[in-house]
């Protein structure tokens, strides 16, 4: 790891149950090895609209179906959600302390993360592939006119 960033586009799964974001990643990629090495992230959401012409911020001079709006307002917002990253694959774990309990975590983790996702189930299933619990420490939101919103998770 030369402590370079590195961006990944992943699909995940939201816990609301526990609050938490869970993802998915084989253990031999640069991705784990960083995480391994420093495990605070930043992880980006957006929502990018349907078609390309609600992209425009400015819209179109006719309203979207039942919506009442020019297309491209509401429909382009990001969550930045700052924190760090736990990997989960007691394949890998060398302890036996807590062993039943990390067990039980990933696979409820993995098993919510496939339902989600069956697609996917390359990214998400096999001995090599480890799963990544994201817990939020603060985060912002932004929309297409740049109004931004911070927050602080406990507040």
């Amino acid at each position: 790891v030369d402590s370079s960033p590195h961006v990944s586009t992943m699909i995940f799964t939201y816990c609301e149950e526990d609050g938490v974001v869970i993802m998915s990643s084989r253990l031999d990629t640069d991705k784990v090895r960083n995480i391994r090495a420093n495990p605070r992230v930043a992880v980006l959401f957006h929502d990018f609209p349907v078609n390309s012409e609600e992209f425009s911020p400015k819209g179109c001079a006719h309203k979207s179906p039942g919506t009442g709006r020019s297309p491209g307002t509401g429909r382009t917002n990001s969550v930045t959600l700052y924190g760090e990253v736990l990997i989960l694959h007691t394949k890998s774990q060398t302890s036996d302390q807590g062993l039943e309990e990390a067990r039980m975590r990933e696979q409820k983790y993995r098993e919510m993360h496939l339902r989600m996702h069956p697609t996917y189930s390359h990214f998400i299933e096999g001995d090599d592939v480890a799963i990544f619990v994201v817990v939020a420490r603060s985060g912002r939101t932004c929309d297409i006119k740049d109004r931004v919103k911070q927050w602080q998770a406990g507040k």
